[in-house]
């Protein structure tokens, strides 16, 4: 990536070597980058951080990508009531459960840290839209699927399954109050053909979208906070079992096969102790060794623990909390029902 005055800001390597980039796609507003790869990930990245914001699979190969935001003049009225007008200082949107729990913060992306840290978070994208937008995606055996704001998939349409044969979509495209999408597929003979989808749902229920894309965002935050939170516990037990798992290791090797076992045994069992588990221990590991690596358990069952109950317990609460409200959101039929 590039400025104008052609001075390298970012290079954005690939999740897996020997990917190449299919396709791209800038947000509307151009503060989000899209990439697709050769093996069906869709990346998304903060245009002057790289910071990536969502990664997800697409089955099929891709043929169509479009990013389409509903022009300004066309906006309902239900957009303006959820804070999608253009406004300087005001908020796009104020999250109501920021009055009963706080967002984690986030955990530092290095191996073996950790360390947690305010970042910005995926709810922060959504609160700097200026305008209602969607990314739109096509395969080559005709799966379309639309994501609300790029972050939040909708809904998955096979046309294939609606024209009665396997085709490759071509293209899709919004009318001026997205409701209609017109969407333009080809055969295995190149025979083209447009259908038109009746999209009134999404000009209808604006602020509805919204809210269901920001508790996917909540808990999409809230899985990757959790995941990261657990795994740093398990490398932090993991680097000190390595220690002394090298230890042993080097002594296994002076001994025959099985012999480790039977020396510990014999000293469990008898209280005997092997001369060459008796040198292992006097000289190898030394008792101010012994008394470091007890240290060193003791440190780690304590930051364990810390993570366990200030981070892990809290934040699955909210995780909870989340579910609940969309539990509630469910029971509106009029508004989240089946139509």
């Amino acid at each position: 990536m590039y400025r104008l005055s052609l001075i390298r800001t970012h290079q954005i390597e690939p999740l897996n070597a020997g990917l190449s980039v299919k396709k791209i796609v800038w947000r509307p507003d151009g503060k989000l980058l899209l990439i697709a790869y050769s093996d069906g990930y869709i990346r998304i990245v903060v245009t002057e951080s790289k910071f990536n914001v969502l990664n997800y699979h697409m089955p099929g190969e891709l043929t169509f990508i479009a990013w389409v935001q509903e022009e300004e003049q066309n906006q309902s009225p239900e957009a303006k009531n959820i804070g999608l007008e253009k406004e300087t200082d005001q908020p796009r949107f104020v999250d109501s459960s920021q009055d009963y729990i706080s967002d984690p913060p986030t955990i530092s992306q290095t191996p073996g840290s950790m360390s947690f840290e305010p970042a910005t978070s995926l709810l922060t994208f959504l609160q700097t839209q200026s305008d209602f937008d969607v990314l739109i995606m096509g395969t080559n055996d005709g799966i379309l699927t639309i994501h609300i704001f790029g972050l939040y998939k909708c809904t998955t349409i096979n046309i294939s399954e609606r024209v009665g044969y396997i085709c490759s979509i071509k293209d899709a495209l919004f009318n001026k109050d997205m409701s209609s999408l017109f969407v333009t597929v080809t055969d295995k003979f190149h025979n083209i053909k447009t259908i038109v989808l009746n999209t009134s749902i999404m000009r209808d229920y604006l602020e509805e979208f919204y809210y269901l894309s920001v508790k996917f965002v909540k808990l999409q935050e809230l899985m990757c906070y959790l995941d990261r939170a657990i795994a740093n516990m398990t490398e932090t037990w993991e680097s000190i079992l390595l220690d002394i798992d090298t230890k042993l290791s080097n002594y296994a090797r002076k001994r025959p096969a099985e012999g480790v076992t039977v020396d510990f045994l014999e000293l469990l069992v008898w209280g005997e102790c092997a001369p060459t588990l008796q040198e292992f221990l006097l000289v190898d590991l030394t008792k101010k060794g012994l008394e470091t690596f007890g240290h060193a358990v003791d440190m780690s069952y304590s930051t364990i623990r810390t993570v366990l109950i200030d981070h892990v317990l809290t934040f699955s609460q909210n995780g909870v909390y989340h579910l609940s409200e969309m539990k509630g959101m469910a029971a509106f039929k009029d508004r989240y029902g089946v139509s």
